[in-house]
Formats: structure tokens, sequence, C-alpha cells
């Protein structure tokens, strides 16, 4: 496809309903522009369905002020899920998602997370990782700020206890950190393994500099 843009002004509310994956394409030039999808003067605009984008990857981009929420019975429903992308923010967000509010992947670097509501859900978290072979580098993520309340977990760290590659997890802050309700509020797990089929070669994780939590 190629790209498109909603331009306002429009009367709000205004209601985007996406049911398909909208997966952008590596090369910017083949759709036209550097942006798929772009959304000018609208105010009241909210995104619902079951679709995703997909920017496979992306660089300097930042979600400031948004809302997103999903059913009591919606299962696997990540809020914001970041991944092969260096320098994201996530800023004044609040997500309701009954699974992790913000889940990082594999090729995250250099990624804020300041000042998000999280909850109820199973709080933000990094990884799993180290399943592939091919996954990359993970360095360079702040949390700071963010409140969660009534949710499984607070910050996370998970990864599998037999991994085929070189993964690296390194130089993890978790900063001004408030938790209401929470059952586990900080975890490192390197056995993460959920059909007990692994052996003992794990990813390194460094650098984990938790800070100026309130539980």
């Amino acid at each position: 496809m190629t790209h498109v843009l909603l331009k306002g002004p429009c009367k709000a509310p205004i209601e985007l309903y996406v049911d398909s994956t909208i997966k952008a394409p590596v090369k910017s030039q083949d759709v036209g522009s550097d942006k798929i999808l772009r959304i000018d003067y609208v105010d009241g605009l909210s995104i619902t369905g079951n679709g995703v984008f997909d920017g496979q990857g992306c660089k300097n981009l930042t979600f400031d002020g948004f809302k997103v929420s999903a059913p009591h019975n919606s299962a696997n429903t990540d809020g914001i899920h970041i991944g092969r992308s260096n320098g994201v923010n996530v800023l004044n967000t609040n997500i309701a998602t009954r699974d992790d509010c913000v889940s990082l992947g594999d090729g995250s670097r250099n990624v804020l997370v300041q000042n998000v509501k999280c909850g109820p859900g199973h709080g933000i978290n990094i990884g799993s990782l180290g399943k592939y072979k091919e996954e990359e580098l993970v360095d360079g993520i702040t949390i700071k700020g963010c409140t969660l309340k009534v949710t499984d977990n607070g910050v996370r760290i998970k990864t599998w206890p037999s991994t085929p590659g070189t993964i690296i997890v390194t130089n993890m802050r978790f900063e001004d950190i408030t938790m209401d309700n929470v059952k586990n509020p900080v975890i490192i797990d390197q056995e993460y393994c959920p059909w007990n089929q692994c052996t003992e070669k794990g990813v390194e994780i460094s650098n984990v500099d938790p800070s100026s939590m309130e539980l």
C-alpha cells in the first residue's frame, strides 16, 4: 500500500477502526513518504479494532499522551510493544490491557518510558529474550516516573535459560517508580521456560539500576 493522510479539521469524536496488519516496508521510498500513516488536525481520535501497525523497526519515535485499553477478557494484548528500534519514547500515557503495559523485545535501544500509568495488567516487561539465535542487543532502557496499580508484576526482565545466540541485555535503569497492589514489584527471571525444555546456557544481563521505588 501507499502512504495514507487523514487530515482535519474534523468534528470529534473520530474513530479509526483497524482490523488487519498494516506493515510498513523497510524502505520509505516504496510508499512515497517517510510516514505510512499520518493524521493531522484531528481531535478526539480513537483507534480501535484487532489490527496491528508493524513498523518493522523504527528510530526517533515518540508516543505522548496516549490512552491504550483492552477488554478484561482480552488475552495476550500488550499495550505497546517495542523491538528492533532505537530512540523510542513513551510519555504521559495510560495503559490498561490486562497484559504487559509496555513490552520490549530484542533490538530495543535507547528507550525511555516515562510518566506512564499502568494497570490493571502484567506491568512493564523486558523480554522474553534469548529464544532465537538472531536476537539483537538490548541496551539503554530507562523506566522513570511511572505508576503501576493492580498489576501482577512491576518491572520485569525475563530471559530463556537456553539461548542459541549471544544476546546481551545491559544498561537498564528503573527510577522513581510507584507501585500500588503489585504482586511482584521487581523480577529478573533468567529461567523463563514455559515448557521446561531448556538447557543451562543463559542471556548475559549487566548494569541494572533500580532506584527510588515506592511500594
